[in-house]
């Protein structure tokens, strides 16, 4: 039955209109367009509808049809219709120009990228839409082509596309197969037309980024190319387009990810080089209080670190496996942004896992310092703001953000010690400055408590004074550092069973804190 398209554009226009008078007329509207949606005509009507150009609305519902038909329902079509869709889609994305909706864009260069990927017969769509739209034919046009381009390796990796095994294998070395052509393409793109014009320039940089996904020795080539130059000039340039910044950014941790797997060594020399040198750029980016680029820059160092963590623990301070990455880690960590600091908790989470697997007394012994002042900074993370009346609630962003330091702490604490750790906590109460301070006593009460719990019931030098200091703590303390306390106690309790003649006093101290609505439930257990 044939669709009349007027009825269409009319639904089109009630379903998007910005302010419906009739609820009920927009929801019959919706019901039957996505009826339509999934009926065997859409793909007749999406197709009339794109080649009419009857407004935005009208083309951004035909391109979402299509994208949709195509990603979920590709086995309705016949195969002899196949190249038919594909020379409609061509021409469709062939009109695309950077006025265009983005919206638009998205939903049709996606579509072109789900039918290459499902298009058995289609040998080898990457070279004909480079034939067809790059830089050396005879209509140039970069905007779609770099959209489908960045599509591409996104969707071959998406659950939603239902491709067999075997087609998502012979997809895979397709790709692999087409990286030389991807990064000749995009070498020539930004040294010709995103010199001068920036959204070739991101568009350029999102598809280098996208096909960091596709894993292959062929990405030695882009050391001899225009392209790491250029990703390492913008990310070191804190003053660049924010969304440049980002998406330069993306670029180097994709490509970080990317060496994980493939350890091309040329490429992975001049990123470290280049990340290296991005200890200024930071502190600029610190001083112009751009929390924008200064996430970015802690993105890059943590990514760095992962990437290199397993060679900085074989052959530390040698070659790719130099610890300057880790000055700027803690650089980072020294930030006054807790949400900063806390980019690079991966990177020390798997720190510890090969310190841990690696098993060696002299090589923790190197990286010792490093926890030693990542715990100090931590320290200063988990200090609350001094005016905060109550005790912090588990909804409270700040509140998990503590939790995951314990974690993290317990994780790591292994590489100094238990002892020193509470030791360093133990000093920091002993500071002026901390008895004056409730929030910054809890602090140190808080990190003792991450550790309190692997001290040996022997241990008979630093526990003793801070019992001493807890139990003595006069009666209008901060509810806080109260229920700090408490916990600390709770963490202590082997310590504590195995010295009868303090049992008492934190008997008392407890019982003391049991009239506190706050603190009844946790004196309690």
């Amino acid at each position: 039955m044939e669709v009349d398209l007027s009825e269409v554009i009319a639904a089109v226009g009630t379903l998007y209109d910005p302010q419906p008078q009739d609820k009920a007329k927009h929801d019959q509207a919706s019901q039957w367009l996505g009826q339509l949606q999934r009926s065997v005509q859409a793909w007749k009507v999406a197709d009339q509808l794109l080649h009419m150009k009857q407004d935005l609305n009208t083309c951004f519902f035909a391109a979402q049809t299509l994208r949709t038909k195509i990603q979920l329902y590709f086995g309705e079509l016949p195969v002899e219709a196949h190249e038919s869709l594909k020379s409609s889609m061509l021409e469709h994305i062939s009109c695309i120009n950077d006025g265009t909706y983005q919206g638009i864009v998205t939903q049709l260069c996606v579509a072109l990228a789900d039918l290459a990927l499902h298009m058995a017969s289609w040998q080898d769509p990457i070279g004909d839409l480079i034939t067809q739209l790059g830089p050396t034919s005879a209509t140039p046009n970069l905007v779609p082509l770099l959209e489908v381009l960045i599509a591409l390796p996104e969707e071959l990796h998406s659950r939603q596309l239902r491709l067999g095994l075997n087609r998502r294998k012979q997809l895979d070395d397709y790709f692999r197969s087409k990286v030389p052509s991807i990064v000749e393409l995009l070498h020539i793109a930004v040294s010709t037309e995103g010199v001068n014009k920036e959204s070739t320039h991101l568009k350029s940089l999102r598809c280098l980024a996208s096909w960091f996904n596709i894993h292959t020795p062929e990405w030695v080539l882009l050391t001899s190319t225009c392209l790491v130059n250029d990703i390492l000039n913008v990310v070191r340039n804190p003053q660049a387009s924010s969304r440049l910044h980002e998406i330069a950014t993306d670029c180097v941790c994709s490509a970080m990810i990317m060496l994980e797997a493939e350890r091309i060594t040329p490429l992975a020399e001049v990123l470290f080089a280049g990340i290296l040198q991005m200890g200024e750029p930071y502190h600029m980016a610190v001083a112009l209080e751009d929390l924008n680029a200064v996430t970015n820059y802690a993105r890059i160092f943590s990514e760095l670190g992962e990437t290199l963590v397993e060679l900085m623990v074989e052959q530390p301070g040698e070659g790719l496996g130099s610890l300057q990455v880790l000055h700027l880690l803690l650089t980072c960590i020294g930030h006054h942004d807790w949400e900063v600091a806390e980019i690079t908790f991966n990177f020390w989470y798997k720190l510890s896992e090969v310190l841990y697997r690696k098993n060696c007394d002299n090589v923790n012994n190197m990286f010792k310092p490093y926890v030693e002042r990542l715990i100090e900074a931590l320290y200063r993370h988990c200090q609350i703001e001094p005016d905060h009346e109550n005790i912090l609630m588990q909804q409270d962003d700040f509140y998990e953000f503590r939790e995951r330091v314990q974690e993290l702490i317990k994780d790591v604490v292994f590489i100094c010690g238990s002892k020193l750790c509470f030791q360093q906590m133990s000093n920091q109460l002993q500071n002026p400055e901390t008895t004056n301070n409730w929030n910054v006593m809890e602090a140190a009460l808080f990190i003792m408590q991450s550790v309190a719990k692997n001290l040996v019931p022997e241990e008979n030098e630093i526990v003793p004074p801070i019992l001493e200091a807890v139990l003595n703590q006069p009666e209008g303390i901060h509810v806080q550092v109260a229920l700090t306390s408490i916990q600390l106690l709770s963490e202590l309790n082997e310590w504590v069973a195995c010295h009868p003649d303090i049992i008492p006093l934190v008997l008392q101290f407890l019982t003391r804190k049991l009239t506190n609505k706050h603190l009844a439930t946790v004196a309690a257990k």
